[in-house]
Parts: C-alpha cells; structure tokens; sequence
C-alpha cells in the first residue's frame, strides 16, 4: 500500500470520526435545549395558573 494510500485511509477515518463526533454533540445540544424550553414553558404554565 502506498503512502498516499494510507494517508487517503486515516484521512477518511478522522473525518468519519469527526462527523459522528459532530452529530452526537449536535443530538445532545438539541435535547438540552428541548428539555430547557419544556422547563421553562412548564414554568410559565404554572404561571399563568
């Protein structure tokens, strides 16, 4: 295998390794913010009432 060949392997590694990194931060980023806006929706409602 070539060097080129290597480097084009770990090249793709780190990207795919990134892009999962990237998706699961972006996934708990929009849950916390889900569970923020539902506390302080929850918090108005309680309110109102």
């Amino acid at each position: 295998m070539s060097w080129a060949g290597v480097l084009g392997l770990v090249g793709n590694v780190m990207f795919g390794v990134l892009v999962w990194w990237g998706i699961l931060v972006s996934d708990y980023a929009s849950d916390v913010g889900f569970v923020k806006a539902a506390h302080i929706l929850g918090k108005r409602k309680l309110v109102l009432l």
